[in-house]
């Protein structure tokens, strides 16, 4: 079905069409709005809602006859009347609302008599009617409330008449029909009240128009004479209104009318079951003109009315229970816009109804079924096309052409059985010379259509035996160059020039041999560029740009390695960038939006961290604006390159659901985009897409906490600190943004000032919630956006105090440090006099122990000097027992070092050349090493170490295998062990000639609990040596057997020693050196020689200590395999 729009500015355009063509009107659909519910089921208090008013901060106020209503764009709060409660609504029935220049709500109730809400304190007062006393309310029936530019409120009731408040005092002066005085009021029923520029005042009566003139108290009455078309159309006068031009407009139970109050005469407008352009009923029950001077009526049978000035005609706009967003009820009793220039309606028994202007602008054209010729004849949309005498052609999948006429919104179509098509799938149509359309169809390759004739003149199709015909009968795109040659994008088979002289193709295909052949043989978006060359977007190819005069392609592709490159190989788009045609947009099917700069070559990516709402986008048009609209898997999305904004618009926005598919879409000469899908598809005006330009009124609603009730905010909550307890520690605090356009997509963003250090980004959760807050006063800040991301900065702020304990507070402190000094005191005068009696006695024993002081000072000086004589004897004695640094082997340039970190450590380093006998008779070199750390400091882990070091020696010469050395090495040192308190960690190695290579040598190793061997490879490669083992002299009633490690060098390589005091080096931040930085060091020292790597290693460890001292031993030793041994 199509669907009109109906925005804002289009309005009069097509109430104009509808009169001036009566005929077209009768067959064309009725103009269609769309209208948003608000029912019983959504909060409603009841499904009639009488009046509509907007408060000073924004929120909705609807009057029912089962309560009064505030609703805040996502929840409704309902006021009752309580009869507990003084200060509550005097009575549920509350119809009638208004809100008076100080922004105070009144509410006229049915039986309840006059309501004051004071926005501030949230109380109700109420003013009633007393019998007994005159200035009173003259009824409690209270049907319209009206405040004059004097200041005046008048209240008109139900049977007593019109009254005037004193607001000073309460009382009111009433104004009564007497029927001795014709001067007087007419009726004592009040239905509306409105004032005109000469400040007089007009009144709606159930008996007539009455004119009051507020100088002389004096009314005049106009009533309805049969005999006289000037005077009112029926005497019963529901309602009134005074437009912007001073004309006032008068609803009646038989009609509308209209009152020019300079030359007072009447104009009549009825219902005329004859004419669609009349009134659609003829009791009147609203009557509103909005911001743009549209005239809506709302009526009691008949639904809502909007009248052209221009051509005095209705549009009549109904509730079609066939239609979900139809308006929900025909019984109209309120019309009012709010400030963003949404309407809302109130009907008796269909709540409330918003009508969004901005949601009206996106037109849609579906499947009718049966093909009656009101609509498409096949719901799937692959191919548009408009040409210039407006007439839209529609490719479809499988309904074949369709040609849709939009001023009589009539469709034709033409298919393979009435026209000749080859196939009914057409996905591409192109404008040929003489009013012709070249059509691409899948599975009927491609055919030359005449609308004159309706039907196929020409086709094409592929031959299998004819390498000059086309490639494929799958067409995707189609394109007309500036040479005349039409370029055929196919599914499957490549690209094809067609030469409409000759009618040959050439085919330009994927050959993986040439990588300047197309990248892919599935072609769809074509574009030529200012240069000739051609731009072929390929499913699996990337981008492909074809030199015509070479025939050779250039491909950019995806390459994971370049973030410059194009995001996704799967290509469905590409238009030049509106204002510099040097950037290509590119949309692809997994990878978003792509910007091309043609100078460098680059390309930027564009996807959902940007705000893009999929990774699949179908096409890409421009508007006249510099935008980018792209189809997308996830609606409809509007692109603004200069800031790199995306906002997308879904059905709350008017939107249809249509999915997309690539191919469909469309720009036609006057400016009109058009997106195709599986279930129809859009069009529109860009510039008729208006943004939401006002920020949003933000409140913040209410207080929950786990446990209590809620807290509703008012106004003058807001003004003062909200004052909690420190046992509220679950806070929950709810907002709004008062903007009713699309609350579904207003945004928010809070922040607690004295906690968050930053805002906190919300997205459309209307909520922020804290936990455990310290006491202290904090100040809460709320801002928000409406459905076109335009801030209200300013926000709104809520001060709180998280009182203290009591124990806290300063007054319980002031209190105990007092107690505490008055104790103190008295502690204070009982203690000097014991002091004052022991100061004597301290004197005495200070002269006797201060001689003793001195002769223990001079022991302990002279012990403590023997003792550190002692140490440096012990550890000239430990460094003796090392070997030199440096062994000098010819064959393996080896450094040792080491340093204790106290006097005497228990590091120590030891090597051997040892030469072995073999079974044959034949000597064997070997070359041990080995790095050990007898546990424990000074004098204890120096025996150790002597007896480990001397027993290492000696043992190597013995003992055939590493292995075996380890478990010599255990028995020797168990003696000096034996109270478990002690042991040895030591990592020894082997370094012999490798047999099976002439020149390798062999690396055996063995572990007892030490740091493991690290080599770093002549080619800059770090490896471990994966050997582990227990400790030595343990004495564990265990039967552990240590393992061996064999490991190939090669000349250049590197085998690293080290003990755990390496690794275990810390920073002045206490961080450990760790295995990870070892490899680092290691990895970045010098390689040419062992010196070099030590001197490195020791650098290493000083600046990641910051030059303190260690606080474990080091020791390292590098054996470095010599190029030429």
């Amino acid at each position: 079905m199509t669907r009109q729009s109906l925005s804002r500015f289009s309005l009069t355009i097509i109430l104009a069409l509808t009169v001036l063509l009566p005929a077209a009107r009768s067959e064309a659909q009725s103009p269609h709005m769309r209208f948003d519910h608000l029912t019983v089921e959504d909060g409603l208090s009841h499904g009639t809602v009488f009046s509509i008013v907007q408060d000073r901060a924004g929120f909705l106020w609807f009057g029912t006859p089962a309560g009064l209503n505030r609703y805040d764009g996502y929840t409704i709060t309902v006021y009752r009347s309580d009869p507990q409660n003084p200060a509550s609504l005097s009575n549920d029935n509350a119809g009638n609302l208004f809100i008076d220049r100080e922004g105070i709500l009144w509410i006229g109730t049915w039986g309840g008599g006059l309501n004051r809400l004071d926005p501030a304190t949230g109380q109700f007062t109420a003013y009633l009617h007393d019998p007994a006393d005159p200035t009173s309310l003259s009824n409690d029936r209270v049907q319209t409330i009206f405040e004059d530019r004097q200041g005046n409120l008048w209240v008109g009731t139900a049977g007593g008449g019109l009254n005037k408040m004193d607001r000073e005092n309460g009382t009111f002066t009433v104004y009564r029909h007497n029927p001795a005085d014709p001067t007087s009021l007419s009726n004592d029923r009040i239905w509306r009240i409105v004032q005109a520029p000469d400040d007089t005042l007009w009144i709606a009566t159930s008996e007539g128009l009455n004119h009051f003139n507020p100088q002389t108290e004096t009314f005049t009455r106009y009533y309805h004479d049969p005999q006289n078309p000037n005077s009112p159309g029926h005497s019963l006068i529901r309602t009134l209104f005074l437009d912007r031009t001073g004309q006032l407009w008068i609803g009646t139970e038989a009609g509308l009318d209209r009152l020019d109050l300079q030359s007072e005469t009447f104009t009549h407008y009825r219902h005329n079951p004859a004419d669609p352009t009349s009134l659609n009923d003829n009791i009147i029950n609203a009557i509103y003109e909005d911001r743009n001077g549209n005239l809506w009526i709302g009526t009691r049978r008949g639904g809502l009315s909007l009248f052209n000035r221009q051509t005095e005609a209705f549009t009549s706009f109904e509730h079609n229970p066939y239609i979900s967003n139809s308006l929900s009820h025909n019984d109209v009793r309120w019309i009012m816009e709010d400030r963003s220039g949404v309407l809302w309606i109130g009907t008796r028994g269909g709540g409330v109804n918003r009508l969004i202007p901005t949601a009206q602008q996106f037109d849609f054209i579906g499947y009718t079924p049966n093909s009656t010729g009101d609509g498409l004849n096949n719901s799937e949309v692959r191919a548009i096309y408009q040409a210039p005498d407006g007439i839209l052609w529609i490719g479809t999948k499988g309904g074949g052409l369709n040609r849709y006429q939009p001023v009589y919104s009539r469709f034709t179509y033409y298919t393979a059985q009435n026209a000749g098509l080859t196939s009914n799938d057409v996905y591409a149509i192109l404008p040929a010379a003489g009013g012709r359309l070249w059509l691409g169809l899948s599975g009927g390759g491609l055919n030359l259509f005449d609308p004159q004739a309706g039907k196929v003149i020409a086709a094409y199709r592929h031959q299998p035996d004819n390498p000059n015909s086309l490639s494929s009968d799958d067409i995707n795109s189609l394109h007309l160059d500036r040479q005349g040659y039409l370029w055929i994008g196919t599914k499957g088979g490549g690209l094809n020039r067609l030469d409409p002289q000759t009618g040959q193709f050439t085919r330009y295909q994927a050959n993986l041999a040439d990588p300047h052949s197309l990248g892919n043989n599935d072609v769809y978006g074509l574009y030529e560029d200012e240069a000739g060359y051609l731009w072929v977007c390929t499913y699996g190819g990337g981008l492909n740009r074809l030199d015509p005069q070479t025939g050779q392609f250039t491909r950019f592709t995806f390459d994971p390695n370049q973030p410059a490159s194009l995001s996704n190989n799967d290509v469905y788009s590409i238009v030049p960038d509106p204002k510099d045609s040097r950037i290509l947009w590119i949309g692809t099917g997994n990878g978003g939006l792509n910007r091309l700069d043609r100078t460098t070559g680059e390309f930027t990516r564009y996807g959902e961290a940007e705000g893009l709402p999929s990774p699949v986008v179908y096409g890409i048009l421009p508007d006249r604006r510099g935008n980018l609209w792209l189809s997308t898997g996830k609606g409809l999305t509007r692109f603004s390159p200069s800031t790199g904004q995306f906002v997308t618009y879904d059905s709350s926005d008017g939107l249809e659901r249509v999915i997309f598919v690539e191919g469909a879409y469309h720009q036609s000469q006057d400016g009109k985009l058009f997106f195709g899908g599986t279930n129809g598809l859009i069009h529109f005006l860009p510039d008729d897409i208006q943004d939401n330009t006002v920020p949003p009124p933000v409140v913040i609603t209410r207080l929950t906490r786990p446990g209590q009730a809620a807290v509703h905010f008012t106004l003058a909550d807001l003004q003062r600190p909200l004052v909690l307890s420190y046992r509220d520690d679950v806070l929950t605090f709810e907002f709004a943004a008062l903007d009713y356009t699309n609350p579904a997509k207003n945004r928010y963003a809070y922040m607690l000032e004295g906690f968050d250090r930053d805002w906190v980004d919300a997205g459309n959760r209307r909520f922020a919630t804290y936990t455990n807050l310290d006491p202290g006063e904090y100040t809460l800040r709320v801002k928000a956006a409406n459905n076109s991301g335009v801030w209200n900065e300013s926000g709104v702020s809520l001060k709180l105090v998280i009182q203290p304990p009591f124990w806290e507070t300063w007054w319980f402190r002031l209190a105990v440090a007092g107690i505490g000094i008055a104790v103190g005191v008295g502690i204070y005068h009982l203690r000097m006099r014991s002091i004052t009696a022991q100061q004597e006695r301290l004197k005495r024993l200070v002269a006797e122990r201060t001689a003793e002081l001195t002769a223990a000072n001079q022991s302990l000086r002279l012990l403590n000097e023997r003792l550190q004589h002692e140490l440096e004897i012990a550890h000239r004695i430990e460094q003796s027992l090392l070997p030199p640094s440096e062994p000098g082997w010819s064959h393996l340039d080896v450094v040792c070092f080491t340093e204790s970190a106290r006097e005497v450590g228990g590091d120590f380093y030891v090597y051997h050349p040892a030469v072995r006998t073999g079974t044959a008779g034949q000597q064997n070199c070997k070359f041990a090493l080995a790095v050990g750390d007898a546990s424990g400091k000074g004098m204890p882990a120096a025996l150790l170490m002597a007896v480990s070091l001397a027993s290492t020696k000696s043992v190597i010469e013995q003992v055939d295998t590493p292995v075996g050395v380890l478990a010599h090495l255990d028995s020797a040192i168990r003696p000096y062990t034996h109270t478990g308190l002690q042991n040895c960690a030591l990592c020894y190695t082997e370094v012999s000639r490798c047999a099976s290579q002439k020149d390798g040598w062999e690396l055996r190793a063995v572990n007892a609990g030490c740091i493991p061997p690290l080599i770093r490879r002549r080619n800059g490669d770090i490896e471990w040596v994966d050997v582990k083992g227990l400790p030595l002299g343990l004495n564990l009633d265990v039967d552990f057997q240590y393992q061996e490690a064999q490991v190939t060098l090669q000349a250049g390589d590197m085998v690293i020693l080290t003990s755990d005091g390496v690794v275990e080096a810390m920073s002045p931040e206490r961080e450990l050196f760790g295995f990870e930085r070892l490899e680092q060091s290691v990895a970045g020292g010098p390689a040419d020689t062992a010196a070099g790597m030590i001197q490195h290693l020791r650098q290493s460890l000083q600046a990641f200590t910051g030059g303190a001292e260690p606080h474990d031993d080091l020791t390292i030793v590098v054996l470095r395999v010599a190029e030429n041994p």
